[in-house]
């Protein structure tokens, strides 16, 4: 049976000038357009900090499942890591050999024109332990 943990806040974001800055990055919560607060053609960050899920065994499979990506995806990183980028919106990406025991998970978008930008819908981890001997289809018995 799989476990499914939302990464709902809180995010932080900011210009992608102020990524390395010292300011203060601004707090957010999924779902979230940034389109308000950002002129054409910016380009943003948001990121996210979360402890590793406990309990995960070596043969689960782990995914983020990311859900209503708005604007052009520049970059998708987990701990330094760089995921591939597509166009679509939605991305499910294994992380299980990239946690740590402290992640950061940092998500890049530029915005396009007068479109929004941000994260419209959500971000989740989701658990998957292997099958368990007891869920194996159980061959017919000959006679």
């Amino acid at each position: 049976m799989s476990h499914s943990i939302r990464l709902r806040g809180p995010w932080e974001w900011g210009l992608i000038e102020s990524l390395d800055s010292r300011e203060t990055p601004q707090r957010i919560e999924l779902p979230v357009d940034l389109g308000r607060w950002t002129p054409p053609g910016a380009t943003v960050w948001l990121r996210r900090r979360f402890n590793a899920p406990t309990g995960i065994g070596k043969t689960d499979d782990v995914a983020l499942q990311l859900s209503g990506l708005e604007g052009e995806i520049l970059a998708l990183e987990l701990n330094g890591h760089r995921f591939p980028c597509s166009t679509e919106s939605s991305h499910s990406l294994d992380i299980h050999r990239w946690l740590d025991a402290h992640n950061v998970l940092t998500i890049t978008l530029r915005r396009d024109g007068g479109h929004p930008v941000g994260l419209l819908g959500s971000a989740t981890i989701v658990i998957v332990p292997p099958p368990c001997e007891d869920d194996r289809p159980v061959p017919p018995e000959r006679g």
